[in-house]
């Protein structure tokens, strides 16, 4: 708050760095600068500010020095941080402080479109087009596997990898109780309702069932987010109680929603389903409800096979 610092800046340079820090580098510039001060670069909606002066406060209840925000991985802006030189990437020409254009084409605003566009084309060549400074180039990539890119693993490693990110600060406090609650009340409507489209597409077939996770996977989620700090953790868990409450409330014969569904019907038709009926269709609804499982356990154990964790 001292430097200046509002909610959404991106750090364009920390220290004697010169570029943008991952958040591993963050962490040691603030143990190098602690109770010292030094330079840090923002950019604020697309424009470089001055230089400030910031000073990493020790803490001994912290593991790192701290100054008093919260980094996040900047989606918004497809600008390349930095580039591994043993990348097929950096191998094509994209460099650091490239802006990301066009994939195969199609141009993309953020890097969820890069995500998309990238997903699309595995197992092709990929030609990505981009801006540096202001002349235009394409970097061309011959067969997209999924070691160059895969969007969970990219979201394990991303920000104590040796890759560059912008760093975003993203800060959410609530001292007043009844701000807290309502904050919580909206946040976990907002998941319920994101659970409900994400069945609706996983039926439909816009996400692939490969996109399934069984114990394992919401395990490595959960150590994931465990080590970004316990409030993220208790945060997870309330995502997956959401999750799991609408999946109990389906109308899939087994769990409480298809219980729900035969009293309906029962009322509709004015009499019971009969005993024979009911039990076929519980035991389809058991046998769909297993499948998902195996096929979520065979997701799991295939990334883990492919060290995608």
């Amino acid at each position: 708050e001292k430097a200046g610092m509002k909610p959404g800046d991106v750090i364009a340079n920390y220290g004697d760095l010169g570029t943008a820090p991952t958040q591993k580098q963050l962490y040691e510039i603030n143990d190098k600068y602690a109770d010292k001060g030094t330079n840090i670069v923002l950019e604020r909606d697309g424009k470089l500010l001055p230089a400030k002066w910031i000073v990493p406060r020790a803490d001994d209840k912290a593991k790192h020095a701290l100054l008093g925000f919260v980094p996040v991985a900047d989606m918004k802006h497809p600008i390349v941080g930095g580039i591994d030189t043993a990348s097929p990437a950096y191998a094509a020409g994209l460099r650091g402080g490239d802006r990301i254009t066009q994939i195969n084409g199609l141009p993309v605003n953020d890097w969820l479109d890069i995500f998309v566009q990238l997903r699309k084309a595995e197992g092709s060549k990929v030609t990505i087009s981009y801006l540096r400074n202001t002349q235009e180039g394409q970097a061309a990539i011959d067969e997209l596997t999924p070691w160059m890119f895969d969007p969970n693993k990219y979201a394990i490693v991303d920000l104590g990898s040796d890759i560059k990110f912008r760093i975003m600060q993203v800060f959410v406090h609530k001292s007043d109780p009844v701000e807290a609650v309502e904050w919580g009340f909206t946040e976990t409507v907002n998941s319920l309702l994101n659970t409900y489209v994400q069945v609706k597409s996983l039926f439909s077939g816009t996400i692939p069932v490969t996109e399934l996770r069984g114990p394992l996977g919401i395990g490595g989620m959960a150590v994931q987010s465990a080590r970004r700090g316990f409030s993220m953790f208790l945060y997870f868990m309330g995502v997956i109680s959401v999750a799991l409450a609408v999946l109990n409330f389906l109308p899939i014969p087994v769990v409480d929603g298809g219980h729900a569904a035969f009293l309906i019907a029962e009322k509709i038709r004015g009499k019971p389903i009969s005993v024979k009926m009911m039990n076929i269709i519980q035991y389809i609804g058991l046998a769909l409800l297993l499948g998902l499982f195996c096929v979520a356990m065979w997701n799991d154990i295939s990334r883990w096979i492919k060290g995608m964790w």
